[in-house]
């Protein structure tokens, strides 16, 4: 499966609330970083520096992470035994379906109702209110 600049740019937009330029620059990267992979280890100095990002977009749930275990007992060098400790190696992966779900989400847009200005005037009852309103300012008033 296939995810494209436009469908990850959307599926941001749709899970956060950042601009489409923004939004467009953290797909750009993001998928400047995986390449044609779906995955990418997290251990290279580039993806160091953009972790952060890819943690939010974590937390969006767009891509995901999980890393291996392993043990090293010992290693021969210049036959000296050396003794190694547990090893993690972390990865990142492209969650393709959700990057795809998401970008088919479409948020209904805030409808602006506004009444335009013949509407307010041509309002008897609005009318019948305000006349209401500066009769009893004028009778407090004693006019």
């Amino acid at each position: 499966m296939v995810v494209t600049l436009e469908e990850l740019t959307l599926a941001i937009m749709n899970k956060s609330r950042l601009p489409k330029e923004e939004a467009h620059d953290l797909a750009y990267d993001t998928l400047n970083l995986f390449g044609f992979d779906t995955y990418i280890i997290d251990e290279f100095k580039h993806v160091a520096e953009f972790r952060d990002n890819l943690m939010e977009i974590e937390d969006m749930g767009l891509i995901g992470s999980m890393r291996t275990e392993g043990y090293y007992k010992f290693r021969y060098v210049k036959d000296e035994k050396i003794y190694f400790g547990p090893w993690r190696v972390p990865y990142w992966y492209l969650k393709e379906q959700q990057i795809k779900t998401a970008a088919a989400e479409t948020k209904a847009a805030p409808k602006i109702v506004s009444k335009k200005e013949e509407d307010i005037y041509d309002d008897p009852e609005l009318w019948a209110k305000i006349n209401t309103e500066r009769q009893t300012v004028q009778d407090a008033a004693g006019n």
